[in-house]
C-alpha cells in the first residue's frame, strides 16, 4: 500500500469514527438530560444551557477532527500518482546548483549574469 494509500484509510477513519462518536455522546447527554428533566423538573432550563453549551463542544470536536482529515485526503491527492491535483511547481525555487538568485523587484529568480528580469 502506497503512502498516499495509507492516508486515504486513516483519513476515512478519522470521519467515520469521530462522527459516530459524536452521535453517540451527544445521544447519551440527551437521554440523560431528559431523565434529570423528568425527576427535577424545576432544573430543565439550567441543565438545557449545559446541555447545549456540551453538544457545541461535541460537534465541535468532531468538526475538527473532520478539518484535520481534509487536511490530509488533500496531501493524500496532491502526491497520488497521475493525480490532476499536483502541486504547482513553477513557483518553486531552482536548485542551488543553478546559482539564481532573486530578483527583489518583482519577486522572480534571475541568473546573477542577468541585468533585468527576464520577465
Amino acid at each position: 500500500m502506497t503512502d498516499a494509500g495509507a492516508i486515504s484509510i486513516a483519513c476515512g477513519l478519522m470521519i467515520g469514527l469521530g462522527a459516530i462518536g459524536a452521535c453517540l455522546g451527544i445521544g447519551i447527554m440527551g437521554g440523560r438530560f431528559i431523565e434529570g428533566s423528568v425527576r427535577q423538573p424545576e432544573l430543565m432550563e439550567p441543565l438545557q444551557v449545559k446541555m447545549f453549551l456540551l453538544a457545541g463542544l461535541i460537534d465541535a470536536n468532531f468538526l475538527i477532527g473532520f478539518g484535520v482529515a481534509m487536511i490530509g485526503a488533500a496531501t493524500a491527492w496532491k502526491s497520488w500518482p497521475g493525480s490532476a491535483g499536483k502541486a504547482n511547481t513553477s513557483l518553486k525555487k531552482p536548485s542551488s546548483t543553478t546559482r539564481h538568485r532573486p530578483c527583489l523587484s518583482r519577486g522572480c529568480w534571475t541568473s546573477p549574469t542577468a541585468r533585468r528580469c527576464p520577465r
